[in-house]
């Protein structure tokens, strides 16, 4: 009987607040759920869930890990973690503070400290991890500020810290080499920014809703902002508590803005240049009032944009510029772990399913079990994974997006051509390590493949870049039209 208060505390914390979780892995073929272990019950534990060939197998954490609502976890091809953060701190693989790794959430506000700052990070899509390199990696993580609003309180991102940590260090336990860095500040949205790594490098653009109805993209290399863009929302929300949620297709190419007190917008992005196209935008149509729109995924394919708010799931083909009508998948059939499992946030997972968390603490996904197929073909179940303790919410993954452009057909060869200044002004200064000829060109190419100059003469092995706009590039030697070298550089005035 000792165990319903608990339930009952958590439950109505997470029903009363807007907030769910995210999470982050180069390969995500685990997730770590639960909560953090209190040694109240078992059913209140931190857990992985870890995506086998064709089955899931769960695993406890035992160790110092504390999950709020944010989680990011680090493993290598074969499945091991190499880290975890919580969004307030970093642990090694033995779920150990990191040396460094306390400290990253402070706040002059109380209210903050206790909301957001203890027993990990208690907001969605705050935090995340970019690596550098095979052992060098910055979270990116968020100040978050509160303050009065048009509906009562609210929760504001001000600042985007980077924190710099090294795994190499300390046998393989890392230790923290830079921390709490200012990257950016601006009013953003809580728990809307989406990222979207460039290929095979570790720069990224970086999406996000700012309080002023506008969506604005940063192209960041190595926590430097390189280039941005911005686009003023045709259709905002009206609702600041329910605020929006942001999502790129897994094919790169489409960035979606959804909010039940506004409307779900669907653009085209440009990798290039961080500009957005509207395809098109619709009212959102639930007929349900007053349930905050919650999830957004998109299929493998990158054709249907799946939408549920707590009691409906909805499809919509967004394989085109002209929209179809949203087709209701199914409802919620009013199943109970205490208490309802309704809809909340999903995700797309390793196996190509999506699975849907609970918008109360529950120990069931639901899941899309073929995303690609059309209506009810998507094969919808509901409570279908039950889950060895209670859970709050899916990650937010984004690393494993199969990003396809120009760039990734380009190998990069870093050792054997030498680009200074790197990031470049004006003029930048080639040198390649082995004896090529002296009659050949290059080319430099946007990182969406666009042309920026063809087929120069490459002369005293120096280029002029003045006229090119900041950002990040492609620059390929040649010799008669074969490509010999490409490496990337940077401008950046």
């Amino acid at each position: 009987m000792t165990i319903i208060p608990s339930i009952l505390k958590k439950c109505l914390f997470i029903s009363g607040c807007f907030l769910s979780l995210s999470a982050f892995g180069q390969f995500n073929n685990v997730w770590s759920l639960g909560y953090y272990t209190n040694g109240e019950s078992d059913l209140f534990t931190p857990f992985k869930m870890v995506f086998e060939e064709d089955s899931l197998r769960f695993e406890s954490i035992d160790s110092q890990v504390e999950f709020g609502l944010e989680t990011i976890t680090h493993s290598d091809s074969d499945g091991n973690v190499v880290f975890y953060s919580n969004g307030t701190s970093l642990y090694n693989s033995a779920g150990n503070i990191m040396e460094g790794g306390l400290g990253l959430c402070l706040s002059n506000q109380q209210v903050i400290i206790d909301l957001f700052c203890t027993n990990g990070f208690n907001a969605d899509k705050c935090n995340f991890v970019i690596p550098q390199d095979q052992s060098v990696f910055h979270l990116y993580h968020s100040n978050v500020t509160a303050f009065d609003g048009p509906q009562g309180s609210e929760a504001l991102t001000d600042t985007l810290f980077s924190t710099t940590f090294d795994m190499s260090l300390n046998q393989g336990l890392g230790a923290v080499i830079e921390k709490r860095m200012i990257v950016l500040t601006d009013s953003i949205v809580a728990g809307t920014l989406s990222v979207l790594p460039i290929g095979q490098t570790n720069d990224f653009w970086l999406v996000y809703a700012s309080r002023d109805f506008k969506i604005k993209s940063f192209l960041i290399s190595n926590s430097t902002i390189i280039q941005s863009n911005q686009l003023e929302l045709t259709c905002p929300w009206s609702n600041f508590r329910a605020r929006p949620h942001t999502l790129f297709s897994p094919d790169g190419s489409t960035f979606v803005i959804g909010n039940q007190s506004g409307c779900v917008a669907v653009y085209d992005f440009n990798s290039g240049d961080g500009s957005f196209n509207l395809k098109f935008e619709i009212p959102f149509w639930s007929v349900v009032p007053n349930e905050g729109f919650l999830g957004l995924s998109i299929s493998p394919n990158s054709n249907y944009l799946y939408v549920n708010n707590p009691k409906e799931l909805y499809q919509l083909d967004i394989s085109d510029n002209i929209p179809s009508s949203p087709l209701l998948i199914d409802t919620f059939d009013g199943f109970l772990d205490f208490f309802p499992t309704q809809f909340h946030n999903s995700q797309l997972g390793p196996n190509g399913k999506i699975y849907i968390s609970t918008i109360s603490s529950s120990r069931y996904f639901h899941t899309i079990g073929e995303p690609d197929k059309f209506g009810m073909a998507c094969n919808f179940e509901q409570h279908s994974v039950e889950l060895p303790a209670y859970n709050r919410a899916t990650p937010y993954l984004f690393f494993d997006l199969s990003v396809t452009s120009n760039t990734n057909e380009i190998t990069f060869d870093t050792e054997e051509v030498v680009a200074f200044p790197n990031p470049a002004t004006n003029r930048i200064y080639i040198d390649i390590k082995e004896n090529l000829s002296k009659n050949y060109t290059f080319d430099i190419l946007s990182l969406s493949g666009q042309v920026v100059l063809a087929d120069r003469p490459l002369i005293s092995n120096s280029i002029d870049v003045s006229l090119i706009h900041n950002g990040l590039y492609i620059l390929r030697i040649k010799e008669n039209s074969e490509v010999l070298k490409s490496t990337k550089i940077t401008v950046f005035k």
